[in-house]
């Protein structure tokens, strides 16, 4: 893991973009990019269902999909500005918050 090169929350600006997300997480900057465009999604799995009938029949397995739906709302507070993404300062403290605690702020 890399090390944030902030010491504490003060010295943030006020809106924080990908590279200072990953900075202050110390993460890659892929992985705070990534972060930034994550949207909560549900996996459903869609597998074909068992033929009725013909357990004596064994078939090759047939592949598994998996479709994700996307709910649309962001688990990550980011605030778009024509094509940039940043992050209020005060949400990212509570974003954090929220995940160090397990969900209480």
């Amino acid at each position: 893991m890399k090390e944030s090169g902030y010491k504490n929350y003060e010295e943030l600006p006020l809106f924080l973009n990908a590279g200072t997300v990953a900075k202050v997480l110390g993460v890659s900057p892929s992985s705070g990019y990534e972060l930034m465009h994550v949207v909560v999604t549900n996996s459903v799995s869609l597998a074909p269902p068992p033929a009725a009938g013909l357990a004596h029949f064994v078939a090759p397995p047939l592949p598994t999909q998996t479709l994700r739906v996307c709910a649309g709302a962001p688990i990550f507070p980011v605030l778009k500005i024509g094509n940039r993404l940043v992050v209020p300062k005060e949400k990212f403290v509570k974003w954090v918050s929220r995940h160090i605690q397990g969900g209480a702020e």
